[in-house]
């Protein structure tokens, strides 16, 4: 969920209410980190990968996955 400032919603840019191993489908995630700079990283547990959004991004990108 991204909420601009002063916003009363929510806008959904990643995931859902199903299972899936696109980039922006998060699968058990377990981690999230936001930087200085309002990037968000999320490990993302059961695809085995790292993703990245960029502040006001709506698709993520994944930065480091297990290969299998």
């Amino acid at each position: 969920m991204q909420w601009p400032l002063g916003a009363k919603e929510g806008i959904l840019v990643a995931g859902a209410n199903e299972v899936d191993s696109t980039v922006d489908y998060l699968n058990s995630p377990t981690a999230v980190i936001v930087d200085h700079m309002g990037t968000i990283y999320v490990a993302d547990y059961n695809n085995h990968r790292i993703v990245r959004w960029f502040n006001g991004s709506t698709s993520g990108h994944v930065i480091m996955a297990e290969q299998g």
